[in-house]
């Protein structure tokens, strides 16, 4: 597979997009609600395989002396719930409140987006994923300087969960990931690639997101059964879809699950999805 034709096939023009760039340095400081940013700009918005993704800058949020980030007239505020300004604050980091924040920030403005307005806040279960109200699929993923949300409607009855993950494409890995995260059939078509003049930072940082997708939207549905990374073997296709394979034996269930999973790249993001449903 020829990673630059593959990178090329799937980019996803987004929506509405602000410039992009690296985020600013947290530095930690003492913090109340009044503190926290309330308002974020939009990195993009996209229409991906398995719902609306909204992205949104994570610059300064924490700095109350710094002006908010403001968007133009004609778009609506991407806040969080007041309420989630309180859960941020219990947190006790700078740093997690305002990824906490933003987080937040995205999902409420993707469940307006997708008509699925939501009047309270959001709260953490006990994992650290949000509890989503009835009728909502959702997942929130954070990478440095963004926040990102997944959200598309629930089929009533359903047993289903989506994932999200978004990584920066210049993101550093140490080599061993590849050896962490990889099963030895995932290494050996990164080594394909490589020969094929491909990076092989694309080859790993894409598996490693997708699985990143995959473990969150199965650890909403079993929480009971840890999956390892490399219980699990994928291949990125050119449609922007992954074919998979279960490679390991830790998740007794797995074979029961109906799994669909997508890649994009947003500018300077990889952004992963999966979509996992019981198919009993």
């Amino acid at each position: 597979m020829d990673w630059r034709a593959l990178l090329c096939a799937v980019v996803v023009p987004p929506l509405r997009a602000a410039a992009l760039g690296a985020g600013a340095t947290h530095r930690p400081t003492s913090m109340a609600a009044t503190e926290l940013r309330s308002t974020f700009s939009r990195v993009f918005e996209a229409n991906l395989r398995h719902g609306l993704c909204v992205a949104v800058r994570l610059d300064d949020s924490v700095a109350a002396a710094r002006a908010p980030a403001t968007l133009g007239s004609s778009t609506p505020s991407i806040v969080p719930h007041p309420a989630e300004l309180h859960m941020a604050v219990a947190m006790g980091s700078p740093t997690r409140a305002a990824a906490f924040c933003g987080g937040r920030a995205a999902l409420h403005y993707a469940m307006r987006s997708c008509n699925l307005g939501h009047d309270g806040p959001v709260a953490r279960g006990a994992s650290g994923a949000p509890v989503l109200p009835d009728g909502v699929l959702a997942s929130i993923s954070h990478t440095h300087g963004l926040a990102a949300s997944i959200v598309r409607p629930a089929f009533p009855g359903s047993f289903e969960a989506i994932g999200l993950d978004v990584e920066h494409v210049g993101r550093a890995f140490a080599p061993r990931l590849s050896e962490r995260v990889l099963t030895a059939a995932e290494r050996r078509e990164v080594d394909a690639e490589v020969a094929l003049g491909s990076p092989a930072q694309a080859g790993v940082l894409v598996r490693f997101s997708l699985k990143e997708a995959l473990y969150k939207a199965l650890h909403q549905l079993d929480q009971q059964h840890g999956v390892a990374f490399r219980d699990v073997s994928l291949t990125p296709l050119l449609d922007g879809s992954a074919r998979y394979s279960w490679a390991g034996a830790r998740v007794p269930a797995a074979r029961d699950w109906a799994v669909s999973l997508s890649w994009a790249v947003i500018g300077e993001y990889y952004v992963t999805t999966a979509h996992v449903r019981s198919s009993r």
